[in-house]
């Protein structure tokens, strides 16, 4: 009723059955661009760090396909790196407008966060004088900016 399987044909089914899964994930499937790292820094009118500092990467050709947009926060001394996937990992190489929010801090952790300390004037990419190139390159620094 039931055949037997010889032992070379089950590591056979077993292999193509771990491999398969390592195969497609190896393929790009997800959709995802490649990324390369990109840093900066962003500073007050006054020369200290911008912390908390919202910057957004708005590519100036958008894929439709991929609405992604790298972006990060400003640290305690203004440094920060873009996300687009995974925290840190960079930005798609391409031409973007960069736009910065700048929350005001919050009191207390529970307190919402308060509204724009620049007045929306670098919210919207053509309002933005800020543009990069982000290339096919790793460690990209854009140049500092400094808020109005």
């Amino acid at each position: 009723m039931f055949t037997r399987l010889r032992p070379a044909r089950v590591r056979g089914v077993l292999l193509l059955a771990f491999a398969l899964p390592v195969l497609a994930a190896g393929c790009g499937g997800d959709g995802r661009k490649s990324v390369y790292k990109v840093r900066g820094q962003v500073f007050a009118a006054n020369k200290k760090p911008a912390v908390g500092a919202v910057v957004t990467f708005n590519p100036v050709t958008p894929d439709p396909k991929d609405p992604a947009r790298p972006i990060a926060r400003a640290d305690e001394q203004g440094n920060y790196a873009l996300t687009t996937y995974a925290e840190g990992d960079g930005a798609p190489a391409g031409d973007y407008i960069i736009t910065i929010t700048w929350p005001v801090p919050k009191k207390t952790p529970f307190e919402p966060e308060g509204g724009d300390q620049l007045v929306g004037k670098l919210a919207k990419p053509e309002r933005s004088p800020h543009k990069f190139t982000v290339s096919k390159q790793p460690d990209q620094e854009v140049p500092v900016i400094t808020l109005p």
